[in-house]
């Protein structure tokens, strides 16, 4: 949807073939991982740093999750900034949410992915601490954009709504 939101006519097909193309190498190399692992002896979460099949794995997660986050909190800050220079706040205030929501989860892989590497040099903070972050953190990501996205697509669907009502009035005159 934002890939729709962001691009020309001319870009839109780039945008979506990169964005699959990425995504598909992702998931190959996650399943590969997955596949790898011995998930009977441990659990794909941080209380396995020490497992390096479960760190590579969730570093793997963690930079798709990042690039996302980026693209989300970029692109509909962008947007959310020309909506609101053209008067159609309800749409810029929903998409200034949804990129706020994107700044947390880029905060969320942050402190997962720092837990992580500090892990790895022998230096981590306690694991209560990642947690008590991570997860308020991840909880705001889903809330906002939510919340965000739906007031971006109402205002718009009332807008592409309200033109069509007019256009129809106008030829049925």
């Amino acid at each position: 949807m934002i890939v729709d939101w962001s691009y020309t006519k001319p870009y839109f097909p780039v945008g979506v073939i990169v964005r699959v193309a990425v995504a598909s190498v992702i998931a190959v190399a996650l399943t590969w991982q997955f596949l790898s692992i011995d998930i009977s002896a441990v659990d794909l979460t941080t209380d396995y740093a020490s497992n390096r099949q479960v760190v590579v794995y969730m570093l793997t997660y963690l930079s798709f999750v990042l690039w996302s986050s980026v693209e989300i909190a970029f692109f509909c800050g962008s947007m959310a900034l020309v909506n609101w220079r053209r008067s159609q706040q309800p749409a810029a205030f929903g998409q200034l949410l949804t990129a706020i929501g994107g700044a947390f989860c880029v905060a969320f892989t942050f402190s997962k992915g720092g837990y992580l590497i500090a892990y790895q040099l022998h230096h981590p903070w306690p694991l209560a601490t990642e947690k008590a972050l991570s997860s308020p953190l991840v909880g705001l990501y889903i809330l906002l954009v939510l919340v965000g996205l739906c007031l971006a697509t109402l205002h718009g669907n009332r807008a592409t709504s309200a033109t069509t009502t007019a256009t129809t009035a106008a030829v049925d005159a």
